[in-house]
């Protein structure tokens, strides 16, 4: 039974839904039924023999096949139909053929019994290897029956038509035109009082709320006329609100905010640079510092690291030259050694003390390296977390073998 019943329902809905899109289309149908009918006019054309000039009158007709519709006879192709599509008081017509090597595309406007509209004709000539031709036309018809011969009556009647079509765009054009300059004055009063408002939040050094405001007023301006007195306010302001967060330590935010006052305001920018490259710390100068071992951590205030780096490279290379001067005086022993066992048993002693030497010796020089690469490591990374990117970079790499240092210079 509920089986039955879903059917029932179903094939009522679908009824419902058939009817309603009958209904709707008889509706579309006779909104645009006035548009159907006989026209005649003229028209205007960018290229061909009447360039730029009123063309001789002809007849055009708009007729619907199904559900669609056409303008038959458009640029004097009287057989020829162009389909269009018709919304309201508007018409597009879709790009497509006019004919062999003609292809056409275009809109219009109907007024009451007049038709106006512009199109375009782009006629192919690559087979006679020259460029396309690019006709811009515009055509005015009146609705009516045809007329085999232009008279005065017909001239008059579509003159004025244009002439009334004319006057009320320009008249239209006026009202728009008089709002606009409306508009902008009244703008320009609430940004001058933005600006106010901006420079009354400077005095009392409230930075980040009067940049809002002259942004504000900025926006809120159309004409620009506030936009030079603005950007200057604001450099001004991001160039304290810089200082603001030097003085708290927040070097990224300073250099963030000596940036943007450099950029709203150039004549800031020498100063703004001068400012933060004392913030900017020095890679390869941090690098050579380094060569002190420790040195370099030490100047980028890690101290624990600085302090283990110097004792480490201290002790290791007094312990390679300690060894290194037993292994010379044991060796001048061994020299002068006659006894077999003596000889075997300083040799021995030599070697050892050297090797000890060696040991020592490269944990010393190792140390030292890493320390170069480590104080430029800090340093850069220091500089990239306050978006300072360095001029010259060092790139590090060991195959196994060899450690290899490459130096990479931007300009």
């Amino acid at each position: 039974m509920k089986k039955i019943e879903l059917k029932f329902i179903n094939k009522n809905f679908l009824l419902l839904i058939i009817l309603l899109m009958t209904i709707s289309t008889n509706l579309i149908g006779q909104s645009n039924s006035a548009w159907l009918g006989n026209y005649y006019g003229k028209e205007k054309c960018s290229q061909g023999r009447n360039k730029n000039q009123w063309s001789n009158p002809y007849n055009i007709k708009i007729l619907s096949i199904g559900n669609q519709y056409f303008i038959e006879g458009i640029y004097f192709q009287a057989r020829k139909k162009i389909k269009i599509k018709i919304l309201g008081n508007v018409f597009n017509i879709p790009k497509q053929n006019l004919g062999v090597g003609f292809v056409i595309t275009g809109k219009g406007v109907k007024d009451n019994n007049l038709l106006t509209m512009d199109y375009t004709v782009v006629i192919d000539m690559s087979s006679i290897g020259k460029e396309d031709v690019i006709n811009n036309c515009t055509a005015v018809f009146l609705k009516g029956d045809y007329v085999k011969k232009w008279t005065s009556k017909n001239e008059e009647e579509i003159n004025r038509k244009i002439q009334g079509n004319m006057r009320k765009e320009k008249e239209k054009q006026k009202k728009l035109e008089e709002e606009r300059r409306k508009k902008e004055k009244e703008n320009l009063i609430k940004a001058r009082e933005l600006v106010q408002e901006g420079d009354n939040l400077m005095s009392n050094k409230d930075w980040e709320k009067a940049i809002d405001k002259y942004e504000n007023a900025i926006r809120t301006d159309i004409t620009d006329s506030v936009d030079s007195e603005c950007g200057v306010k604001m450099g001004k302001a991001y160039l304290n609100l810089g200082d603001e967060y030097l003085n708290k330590k927040d070097y990224k935010l300073a250099i963030y905010n000596y940036q943007k006052a450099s950029k709203f305001d150039k004549t800031l920018l020498g100063f703004t640079n001068e400012k933060m490259s004392k913030l900017k710390r020095n890679p390869i100068s941090n690098s050579i510092s380094s060569l002190i071992p420790g040195l370099g951590q030490i100047r980028n205030k890690n101290y624990l690291k600085g302090g283990i780096l110097l004792g480490l490279v201290s002790s290791t290379s007094y312990l390679s030259y300690n060894f290194k001067k037993k292994g010379d005086a044991t060796y001048e022993e061994y020299k002068d050694a006659t006894d077999v066992d003596q000889i075997i048993e300083l040799y021995d002693q030599a070697e050892a003390y050297r090797k000890k030497s060696v040991l020592f010796g490269t944990i010393a020089s190792l140390s030292m390296i890493y320390g170069l690469i480590d104080a430029y490591v800090i340093a850069d990374n220091y500089n990239k977390s306050l978006g300072i990117k360095n001029i010259v970079s060092i790139y590090p790499s060991f195959n196994g073998e060899t450690v290899t240092v490459s130096i990479s210079l931007k300009f």
